[in-house]
């Protein structure tokens, strides 16, 4: 049942992959016709407008603060995770409700004090501003730690504490292979949210040089990018679905 569940999750992700290569595919031609007014749109069509340099790097910007991003942001939300769901101290019920609070204002409001600060720490055209403040989530928090008091037997940790393990090899050796599958979801999930981010970049990275793919798409008319822009958080979902699955499976027990 596990294995029919899973080939036919990955078919799903498999057709929509299909399906948004399709629809970008056919706005690019809707594009090329309506600039050119005419059918020879088709036979002028010129496939190095796929491949220009600032395309292409652009491409790697995104790529590259999307994925440090959310790996970051998988590493920090399964410590401070583990921290609220092993350990007892004081004020952590009203660390809590600070999160929840923050998890539940708008990313509009916080998006004003989040460009000062990154602008006054002098972060300004530089592409670690890209992903640096978005590494701890809240929210992945909340996912990873609701999977570790799901998934961890309170009984495994006070045996290897008893055992002389340390607290950081009790959470490298046992912890993360434990809880891999909501790290994986988190990265996805953080992924995803740096890659489409719009008004901050536009904001913060005024040098073309180090301007993401959705700076470059939006304003430069580029295709490959329009394509590129719906297809990639997508294609990385596909890859993880087997953690996914694992994640959706334990959640649900």
């Amino acid at each position: 049942m596990n294995y029919f569940y899973q080939k036919w999750v990955t078919k799903f992700y498999t057709a929509l992959i299909l399906i948004m290569v399709c629809w970008g595919i056919n706005t690019s031609l809707i594009q090329i016709i309506q600039q050119n007014l005419n059918t020879s749109a088709w036979h002028s069509f010129n496939l190095d407008l796929y491949f220009e340099p600032q395309i292409m790097d652009a491409l790697l910007i995104s790529l590259k603060v999307s994925a440090l991003g959310g790996f970051f942001a998988a590493i920090f939300c399964a410590i401070t995770a583990y921290a609220l769901s092993v350990f007892e101290f004081r004020f952590k019920k009203l660390i809590l409700l600070g999160m929840l609070i923050i998890l539940c204002t708008p990313f509009s409001f916080q998006l004003t004090p989040l460009i000062i600060g990154s602008i006054k720490l002098g972060l300004l055209n530089k592409q670690i501003a890209l992903w640096i403040p978005f590494v701890t989530p809240i929210l992945g928090v909340f996912v990873i730690k609701q999977f570790i008091e799901s998934v961890i037997n309170s009984d495994l940790i006070e045996a290897a504490r008893m055992e002389g393990a340390s607290e950081w090899y009790l959470f490298y050796k046992i912890i993360i292979p434990l809880i891999k599958p909501s790290m994986v979801l988190i990265f996805l999930i953080q992924f995803s949210f740096i890659w489409y981010l719009f008004w901050y970049p536009l904001i913060l990275i005024q040098d073309e040089a180090q301007q993401p793919l959705v700076l470059v798409a939006g304003f430069g008319g580029s295709y490959l990018g329009a394509v590129l822009l719906t297809t990639v958080p997508v294609f990385m979902t596909l890859l993880c679905s087997g953690y996914i699955y694992k994640f959706i499976k334990a959640d649900v027990s």
